[in-house]
């Protein structure tokens, strides 16, 4: 679970904080990356830190911060269904 912060609009994850609109900005990427949006919600409850991280990567300005995230959130997302079947 992201560590709570002392002030609002932010989450901090694996060492790093993202304002809230980097975190909705990635999930946007994502979907529009073809992430569907279940899988989204599916992963962030299986570990909300790490896919919370990912998001932020996501939702970066950087394309090699961009990169990073979509490829650690589609490798999440592919070891969670592996473990699941």
């Amino acid at each position: 679970m992201p560590e709570p912060i002392p002030f609002p609009g932010a989450v901090r994850a694996i060492g790093e904080t993202f304002p809230a609109h980097v975190i909705r900005a990635g999930r946007g990427v994502a979907e529009h990356r073809g992430i569907l949006a279940d899988d989204i919600d599916a992963v962030t409850l299986h570990d909300r830190r790490f896919a919370t991280y990912m998001l932020g990567q996501l939702g970066s300005r950087d394309p090699d911060h961009q990169r990073v995230g979509e490829v650690g959130l589609r490798r999440l997302i592919t070891s969670m269904q592996d473990d699941a079947a």
